[in-house]
């Protein structure tokens, strides 16, 4: 992850999209490029991105067009957050969905993203959620089933015993890739 630099923040930002539509992909570009995000490589399907940042290398950020039933857009989310099998498996994930009803955030939220971005969003709403993955990340759990960002944010995020509902397993630092030392 790169740290914030003087002048442009995103200057040398690498970022990947996956989203089937040139239009969409026409629009994202030109949102983040208003933010100062003019390294953009699209994909127009979950095989190629994957196929590309496994040659190419990770980008800073992944953005994920979800739309409709697109089940390939889970199915990528939860490939890259299994250790065992994708060897960027911290890399940052942010879903762009369409239709953000309780079972699609729900289920994009358990494929293991960090952050939500609903259509149509603002540049503002683009550079929140950039910010937020570099200045602020959540730590990762691993839990049996589940290994992505904790779904709690700020000082919750960090508590490492046992919350009021369940352990949390353990917390790990997704820049080290090392559990958190309380």
């Amino acid at each position: 992850m790169r740290i914030e630099r003087s002048g442009n923040e995103f200057a040398d930002f690498k970022v990947a999209l996956v989203d089937s539509e040139e239009f969409g992909v026409s629009i994202f570009k030109s949102i983040a490029a208003s933010i100062g995000i003019h390294n953009v490589l699209a994909y127009a399907s979950a095989k190629a991105a994957i196929g590309n940042i496994r040659i190419a290398g990770m980008p800073d950020i992944l953005f994920v067009k979800f739309s409709g039933s697109n089940k390939n857009a889970l199915q990528l989310c939860r490939l890259i957050r299994d250790r065992e099998t994708f060897s960027h498996p911290f890399m940052p994930v942010v879903a762009i969905m369409e239709e953000a009803t309780v079972a699609s955030v729900t289920a994009v939220r358990d494929a293991g993203v960090d952050e939500f971005l609903a259509c149509p969003f603002s540049p503002k709403a683009l550079g929140e959620r950039v910010r937020s993955i570099v200045h602020d990340r959540r730590g990762f759990v691993d839990l049996s089933g589940y290994f992505g960002p904790d779904r709690r944010r700020g000082a919750m995020a960090k508590w490492l015993g046992a919350d009021r509902r369940s352990d949390p397993g353990p917390l790990i630092d997704p820049v080290t890739e090392q559990p958190y030392i309380g």
